[in-house]
């Protein structure tokens, strides 16, 4: 997405719409916003994300207000949700068990994981989901404007997606928001999953 889609979802941040989208979505989806992913509740920090897959590629774009914006990581595949803030966007082509889970630290950090299974995940060694791959990723940080964003662009092929699959496939937008001194995040997703966590593909978006 260009730098047109970050100001389109600075202006829908900005209006105070907090609308939840559907669940089933186009491929472009628009303006989603991102609440409690337990409660629903509106988080004390906004944040709207988008997806569209356009071409060989999938993007997830999304813009955060935030008034302590930092990430501690040094390097791609480390820990992104336990060492500052983060971008998370799920993606499970139709059909297939397996999904992507990649992260975005707002100093362009990336965390690129490769999940088998969501009902297994937690018993796969954390360094055997991990992967490097073809993951950009790009932000931008505002710090007068207490705002940063954020963009994960991958080839379609990563997630074995072909035109035919497209359709029925699945996605979510996250973020951990760390504000210091505060020791827990604010946890938030487009997507509503109270009772099991961002790990769920049933319960997050499905592309018409």
């Amino acid at each position: 997405m260009k730098e047109l889609m970050w100001d389109s979802l600075l202006r829908f941040l900005k209006s105070g719409n907090n609308e939840w989208a559907p669940d089933r979505l186009p491929p472009s989806s628009g303006a989603l916003v991102l609440r409690n992913y337990r409660t629903g509740a509106v988080p004390k920090e906004r944040g709207v994300g988008a997806m569209e897959i356009a071409g060989n590629e999938v993007r997830a774009c999304a813009v955060f207000e935030d008034s302590d914006i930092f990430n501690r990581a040094t390097a791609d595949n480390e820990e992104t949700w336990v060492t500052g803030d983060a971008m998370e966007f799920f993606f499970q082509t139709r059909g297939r068990e397996d999904y992507l889970e990649l992260h975005v630290t707002p100093e362009e950090k990336r965390l690129m994981l490769h999940i088998p299974d969501y009902r297994t995940h937690r018993e796969i060694p954390f360094d055997e989901k991990t992967f490097q791959g073809p993951v950009r990723v790009r932000t931008r940080i505002l710090r007068e404007e207490k705002l940063w964003c954020a963009e994960i662009v991958f080839p379609s092929e990563l997630a074995g997606l072909t035109p035919q699959t497209v359709s029925g496939s699945r996605f979510a937008i996250c973020r951990y928001n760390y504000t210091r001194p505060a020791p827990e995040p604010e946890i938030t997703s487009t997507r509503l999953l109270p009772d099991t966590g961002f790990h769920y593909p049933p319960g997050w978006h499905v592309i018409e």
